[in-house]
């Protein structure tokens, strides 16, 4: 057998491969045995007429199955001698067979990329030990009562930061209502009637609330807002809004005391020093997996600066599609219009697209070390990986692992459940170690 392999960018390789004719014959005489035994010719009984009608009658098809059996069992060997990581077959091109048997196809492949894995033995991370302090403990309760808080009137006093006023709002730019000047602007931006505004850096636009303080309930304030460069919104950034607000009234949030019953609320049967202990616990264990998570993203970030190596241009086209769709949903999601979505297009594909090309080199990365490695995804890892998606898909798992083998995913699975255990290896490897003190 004569293969000749050619490389190209982008993790692509050809196979110009020349199959002698004793295996073509082989297969060919395999083949003609299954029609003879299973297919019928009139005036005979089953497999009594002569293979020579057999080969007569049915040619195109005998000849179809001989060019896709021997195509599919030589590149199975031609790709485990030639040790190719293989992603996919693209494509076959139109095989030729000669009259002498000897069959030549061309096969484009689309291969993992070569990577030259860094060292990934010794990366660290610089930090403190961290640990739960009676302050964190205290800042979560009160963040727990605040879904139970109660709202009075404020009396005696000014509008202050971290109140939660009513107001009456609406703005202008150059003159003209904003719902008029740019129709397509949140509400929430050109005006709103007794509007409940929570009096935070934060709120509305930069500089809003500031505004607002020193104000009594019932006084009224124009000024100007100017939003900043960077505003979401490309043709209102860094323009000057003018506002005119009344203030309507105005509230403070009165958080509840704990006892048993708002104890019972989040853990029944409870005492509240058990549930401070809960509480406790669930800290550390989310403080746990920032740490982890920023390990990851060092280790991360120490791969992808020491490594180059192309991907598949097809891979980074179906990720950015992916991120793409990602955030249009998300922009959806919190309320912007889809024809404010659409003038954005631009800048919303730019961002799909920026990160896509680095998560594919990622995740190749990922892949290649859980090979040097010997992560292994056994059985049980896959049953338990299937059971979890099933649940969140509310579907019987049985059902949803019967759809994955129909729809030859189980690769995809298996792929998943490597990259998680892989990161897990790689995050156990990050050492954290203390600050370096600049001396005074």
């Amino acid at each position: 057998m004569n293969v000749v392999t050619e490389e190209s960018d982008k993790c692509q390789v050809v196979l110009r491969v020349e199959v002698p004719a004793e295996k073509v014959n082989a297969e060919w005489k395999k083949v003609l045995s299954q029609f003879v035994s299973s297919a019928k010719m009139p005036g005979f009984r089953p497999g009594k007429a002569p293979a020579s009608l057999f080969e007569s009658k049915y040619a195109d098809e005998i000849r179809g199955q001989v060019i896709g059996h021997v195509i599919d069992e030589t590149l199975g060997e031609v790709i485990k001698e030639k040790a190719l990581d293989v992603l996919e077959v693209s494509e076959v091109e139109e095989p030729e067979l000669g009259k002498d048997r000897v069959l030549k196809f061309v096969a484009h492949l689309l291969v993992a990329p070569k990577i030259d894995l860094p060292d990934y033995e010794n990366v660290e991370v610089p930090m403190d030990d961290i640990v739960v302090t009676d302050e964190h403990l205290q800042m979560s309760l009160d963040e727990l009562r605040k879904g139970y808080a109660t709202y009075e009137p404020v009396e005696g006093r000014a509008l202050a930061m971290g109140d939660f006023s009513v107001v009456t709002y609406s703005a202008k730019l150059d003159g003209v209502p904003l719902k008029e000047a740019f129709p397509s602007a949140p509400p929430v931006l050109s005006g709103k009637t007794n509007f409940w505004l929570a009096l935070m850096e934060a709120s509305l636009l930069p500089g809003f609330c500031a505004e607002l303080v020193g104000l009594e309930v019932g006084a009224k304030k124009e000024f100007p807002i100017v939003t900043p460069e960077d505003f979401p919104i490309n043709e209102l950034a860094g323009k000057k809004l003018e506002y005119e607000v009344e203030v309507i009234g105005n509230n403070q949030k009165v958080l509840p005391e704990w006892d048993d019953e708002l104890v019972g609320k989040f853990a029944e049967g409870k005492s509240l020093a058990e549930f401070r202990e809960m509480v406790k616990g669930n800290l550390e264990k989310g403080l746990e997996e920032r740490v982890a998570n920023l390990k990851f993203e060092t280790m991360c970030k120490h791969l992808l600066d020491s490594t180059s190596f192309e991907v598949p241009e097809g891979y980074v086209e179906g990720e950015a599609n992916q991120n793409l769709q990602k955030i249009v949903q998300e922009n959806l999601g919190r309320g912007v219009s889809e024809s404010l979505i659409t003038q954005n297009e631009g800048n919303i594909r730019q961002a799909a697209y920026s990160n896509a090309d680095q998560s594919v080199r990622l995740r190749f990365l990922l892949m290649a070390i859980g090979q040097k490695e010997g992560v292994k995804v056994e059985e049980k890892d896959l049953l338990e990986e299937i059971y979890i998606q099933a649940m969140s898909r509310q579907m019987d798992p049985q059902k949803f692992a019967d759809e994955i083998r129909k729809n030859k995913a189980i690769k995809t699975v298996r792929d998943g459940v490597l990259f998680r255990k892989t990161v897990s290896l790689l995050v156990d490897k990050v050492k954290l170690v203390p600050p370096q003190k600049t001396e005074a």
